[in-house]
């Protein structure tokens, strides 16, 4: 309903948060603030998630989420880095670790949000889509049968009100 056609997180991020929260899990016996950080989670999750009136939960709520999503993909990427320093043993690989992570999550969303999101979105974001919702809407609120003109730029041509008749 508002418009996002790609997920919340980039799949690198994606992983990251499912590392991130199964440490966090692990240490919730031995590290309270672990326990704090779950139940906040938690309790954000049933409130943002659960708590409205639709099927799904809607978009703007759930972009509160993004913040913990994000945290819990950092625990994770700091797991990792923390990994790979016991493995090596070598200051050089753990230098190069976290910043090349951060590019590729970079690349990742930019690449979401720009071709991947106008390529997934092509068929929502069309002037006969748009025209087709607002007289639907105003056909709902009012009740009473309504006749609409659409006017259009000479150059649009008739290609697109045959498609409008088609609908």
């Amino acid at each position: 309903g508002h418009f996002v056609a790609v997920s919340y997180m980039d799949p690198l991020s994606g992983a990251l948060i499912i590392v991130g929260m199964a440490f966090l899990l692990k240490g919730i016996r031995r590290r309270r603030f672990a326990l704090f950080l779950m139940i906040g989670f938690a309790m954000m999750l049933f409130l943002i998630g659960a708590s409205h009136g639709n099927i799904y939960p809607p978009t703007t709520r759930m972009f509160l989420l993004v913040p913990w999503f994000a945290f819990f993909a950092a625990t994770g990427l700091v797991w990792m880095q923390h990994q790979v320093e016991l493995l090596f043993r070598n200051p050089g690989y753990v230098a190069s670790l976290v910043p090349l992570v951060m590019i590729v999550v970079l690349g990742l969303n930019l690449y979401q949000a720009y071709p991947l999101s106008r390529l997934r979105m092509e068929q929502h974001q069309n002037l006969d889509s748009l025209f087709l919702r607002i007289a639907m809407r105003a056909q709902r609120l009012s009740g009473d049968p309504k006749t609409f003109v659409f006017i259009t730029d000479p150059e649009w041509g008739i290609d697109g009100m045959r498609g409008l008749q088609r609908i």
